[in-house]
């Protein structure tokens, strides 16, 4: 079967829409089928549809020319639309994801979401189990495991980390505020030590923690596997790796109970609120044997990933998916106007790099 994808891999990036293509790619390959990041063949038996903006740097190509391929070259060629956004993850953004998304998916024969808790918000309660599916995250345990990872032993301080590529300040900073301002105090100075991997938010000062500039991902696996625990406070959190990369690691989770964080983290760790913060990271420190040994049977990793895609595409080749006609024709100037917007923003970039 031939697939494409209208967002390149970056081998630079670590995100977590980069770690998902590249979890895809291989698995498609491995698979015998074909993988595309143009629309080329003539015969392509779905388009996955990654990133509607037209100023991502790693645009393969734009919405109006997948909707055009579907019109005018191959009718029975499905879109399969994979939302991983939303607008109350983007904190102070100035980019109406929403609105965007849900113009895209206008066109989209089947839609993936990557939570139970993006798929139930509002501006999605029309989709049903028919054309829409869930199919969460996973990080590849090639790079994440826990291959040399020594653990905590309760004589040393227990060492807690997180890591966030985003300074989007819903990526948590101010529960590592919090955490940072708790180790002022003796009792929390004795027991715990407290690493951030990433970018901070301008002006925002972690005077207890250690900081590590952001790591590709064999040196981010390693660095993580140099700690006991993990933190992640990242709020309206549609569906992440940051909390799968460190569990594989081998790292119990210190999790937000908010958005998709205990769909992926329940079982594995201890959540938190606003209100009790300090009394559970207590609890966290005290039953790390119970969740250091629950990591075990960790499932989000990337044959968890492929499982679920595989099960897609076995729809997609027994004909279960079935191209919807769509007749939008004021979104269609729409993707027009925008795809004028990629070729500026690829003029501008090669212009930037001369």
């Amino acid at each position: 079967m031939k697939f494409a994808f209208n967002v390149k891999i970056n081998q630079n990036s670590w995100g977590g829409g980069n770690s998902f293509l590249k979890i895809i790619y291989k698995f498609l390959r491995r698979e015998g089928h074909n993988v595309y990041f143009d629309l080329s063949s003539k015969d392509l038996d779905a388009i996955f549809i990654i990133d509607p903006r037209s100023n991502n740097s790693t645009l393969a190509f734009p919405i109006i020319d997948a909707i055009n391929y579907c019109l005018f070259k191959n009718n029975k060629t499905l879109i399969i639309h994979r939302i991983n956004e939303c607008n109350l993850k983007r904190y102070n953004s100035r980019i109406d994801i929403d609105n965007l998304l849900k113009k895209t998916n206008k066109f989209a024969d089947h839609t993936i979401f990557v939570s139970k808790w993006l798929k139930n918000q509002k501006i999605w309660a029309k989709k049903n189990n028919v054309n829409s599916s869930v199919i969460m995250n996973g990080s590849d345990k090639k790079i994440y495991n826990t291959k040399g990872k020594k653990y905590w032993r309760k004589k040393d301080k227990f060492k807690i980390v997180t890591h966030q590529w985003s300074n989007n300040w819903n990526k948590g900073f101010g529960y590592y505020k919090k955490l940072d301002n708790l180790l002022d105090l003796p009792y929390w100075k004795s027991k715990i030590q407290f690493s951030f991997i990433g970018n901070l938010p301008d002006g925002l000062k972690l005077k207890n923690t250690k900081i590590i500039k952001p790591l590709n991902e064999k040196l981010l696996a390693s660095e993580l596997k140099k700690h006991d625990g993990y933190i992640t406070g990242s709020k309206f959190e549609p569906g992440s790796n940051h909390q799968n990369e460190a569990a594989l690691c081998g790292l119990p989770l210190f999790y937000i109970d908010h958005s998709s964080m205990p769909e992926y983290c329940r079982d594995y760790g201890k959540s938190f609120n606003k209100n009790n913060f300090e009394k559970n990271l207590k609890l966290f420190f005290i039953n790390y044997p119970i969740y250091k040994k629950k990591l075990k049977t960790f499932q989000f990793n990337e044959s968890f990933v492929e499982r679920k895609y595989k099960k897609l595409i076995n729809k997609i080749k027994m004909n279960k998916l079935t191209r919807k006609r769509k007749n939008h024709y004021y979104l269609y100037l729409y993707f027009f106007a925008d795809k004028l917007k990629f070729y500026f923003f690829k003029i501008f970039r090669k212009f930037i790099n001369q």
